[in-house]
């Protein structure tokens, strides 16, 4: 399966990741260790902590992510060579 994970800060950044060949019980997991919501956190992560924030120069603030499963087909040409 193919997922992907969109983090949106609160300031309107945004940035895409494609995860190939897991599970979407992991990419859930994956994607809520990213926003800093994940159960794994004994403790959320403190306020000056960067994970869970926008990397955006400057910006810092909190973001979502939110988890879709798209057809690998519709990958191609989506990648920008970075």
């Amino acid at each position: 399966m193919t997922f992907k994970i969109t983090l949106t800060c609160q300031g309107g950044h945004e940035q895409v990741l494609y995860t190939q060949g897991m599970a979407k019980a992991m990419a859930l997991d994956y994607a809520a260790l990213l926003d800093g919501t994940s159960d794994f956190f004994v403790h959320p992560p403190l306020p000056d902590s960067r994970l869970h924030k926008c990397c955006y120069p400057g910006c810092g603030r909190p973001f979502t992510a939110a988890v879709e499963e798209i057809d690998e087909v519709s990958l191609q040409g989506e990648c920008d060579g970075r």
